[in-house]
């Protein structure tokens, strides 16, 4: 009687696994793009496909050229911007891993490969398939599941980027982040614009300002002045310029030496309809309500 033959089974050891997809996008941005910023709680990178961007990681800025990724690891605040000087495509993917070998991609920027190029652009193309909402308006994200995306589509998704990830790993090699790390005079220049423009503001308050007024007056172009300002502020300028337009119209009206009207007009407002509406977007109160809710307090 023949013996039976003895099998080994190995188990197989997943050094990088990815639980959720939370995007996968291919943007298009114009030469005047702003992200704000966030940081959230699962891996993200950026790969650009055309152009360049600058991208916030922690407190650091770096230029990021094409053919070039950079990864955020969780909870790391980060923002991404238009360099004012080209268009530029890009992919960002986010997801959810808890693998120790993740620790290696912390403050990672590199190149991708030819190999790890084609794994990128399958994820893409094979996200199309999947989602029946794959944004390309950064930066809102609604992917939803279609009912007839192929069979293993979504695994197929993942793997694909595993891949990726332990390829990059494998080779070991990425760009010293000091090689994209933005001079410190060009942040020195971005304060110097905003104290400019917060100055402008400051002194223009009664005046019909335009984006244009104010990058003509400083010597730069609208997008760069759109995009500094909302980099150092967190604001645009127009969102800045009401609010401290409404702060001063508070005081007017505590004060009770001006009517409405005549604050609306020292203030910049073409009647008192548009003065009214700006004040109760930012206040909840309408004018009326507010001077009432002064005497009250006074009272």
């Amino acid at each position: 009687m023949n013996k039976p033959t003895k099998y080994t089974m190995h188990r197989l050891k997943r050094v990088i696994t990815i639980t959720h997809i939370i995007n996968i996008s291919y943007y298009k941005f114009p030469k005047n793009f702003v992200f704000g910023g966030e940081a959230h709680d699962f891996w993200e990178f950026i790969y650009i496909d055309k152009g360049e961007m600058i991208i916030t990681a922690g407190e650091q800025d770096y230029l990021l050229k094409a053919g070039e990724l950079a990864f955020h690891k969780p909870r790391e605040f980060h923002d991404v911007r238009a360099s004012g000087r080209t268009l530029a495509n890009a992919t960002v993917i986010a997801f959810v891993s808890k693998s120790r070998a993740m620790r290696y991609f912390h403050d990672k920027i590199l190149f991708l490969n030819d190999f790890e190029k084609e794994l990128l652009t399958s994820v893409v193309r094979e996200a199309k398939r999947v989602f029946t909402t794959l944004e390309n308006t950064p930066p809102s994200i609604m992917l939803n599941l279609s009912p007839d995306a192929p069979f293993g589509s979504d695994q197929m998704i993942v793997s694909q980027i595993e891949q990726l990830l332990i390829s990059i790993r494998r080779r070991g090699d990425s760009i010293s982040t000091k090689q994209r790390t933005m001079a410190p005079k060009l942040r020195q220049n971005y304060k110097k614009i905003t104290l400019d423009v917060l100055n402008i503001l400051e002194n223009s308050m009664g005046e019909k300002l335009t984006l244009k007024d104010i990058s003509r007056r400083l010597n730069i172009s609208v997008s760069l002045l759109k995009q500094v300002f909302r980099k150092e502020t967190g604001k645009s300028i127009i969102d800045y310029l009401i609010d401290i337009r409404v702060g001063e119209a508070k005081r007017l009206i505590s004060e009770g030496i001006m009517n409405f009207t005549e604050i609306a007009e020292h203030l910049g407002y073409g009647n008192i309809y548009y003065f009214s509406r700006a004040f109760k977007a930012k206040t909840g109160m309408t004018p009326t309500e507010y001077a009432q809710s002064v005497e009250k307090t006074e009272f």
